[in-house]
């Protein structure tokens, strides 16, 4: 498989005193980030530790989309759960990811699922932070 260049990243995060949120830009996109309000946020948008759940779990589904459409003409419904576990001053401690896929073979799940896990940037980064990470993959037949 051809080495694939990701293109640089930036985000911009800006807080002022006068908002209880962070607003982000990428791009010309502007999200905001909260906190939850046992730690001085409004709780009213993703945290900081949910946005980058929420990196890994739509990378994977992205990443698992593009290997099944090389592989099938029909493409399978993939959903990923993900939940960790943080220490103040340590980071990740522990990360479980749950793949249900629906519409697809065991064996061609778990060999996508596999590349997947060898190409998504966020996922290998997260994996050399954190050697506690848990997966479970589900195979439903067609709905």
């Amino acid at each position: 498989m051809e080495k694939i260049k990701i293109p640089k990243v930036e985000v911009k995060a800006s807080y002022d005193s006068g908002s209880p949120n962070v607003l982000l830009k990428a791009r010309n996109i502007l999200r905001e980030a909260s906190e939850l309000p046992e730690f001085g946020g409004a709780g009213n948008d993703f945290t900081p530790l949910e946005y980058m759940l929420a990196s890994l779990a739509s990378c994977e589904a992205f990443m698992f989309g593009m290997f099944a459409k090389m592989l099938m003409k029909k493409l399978p419904k993939i959903e990923i759960d993900v939940e960790a576990e943080f220490s103040v001053g340590e980071g990740l401690k522990t990360l479980r990811i749950k793949y249900l896929v629906t519409g697809i073979e065991e064996g061609i799940t778990h060999a996508i699922i596999n590349q997947v896990k060898a190409t998504c940037p966020i996922y290998n980064t997260l994996n050399k932070a954190c050697g506690n990470i848990y997966e479970e993959v589900v195979v439903k037949p067609d709905e």
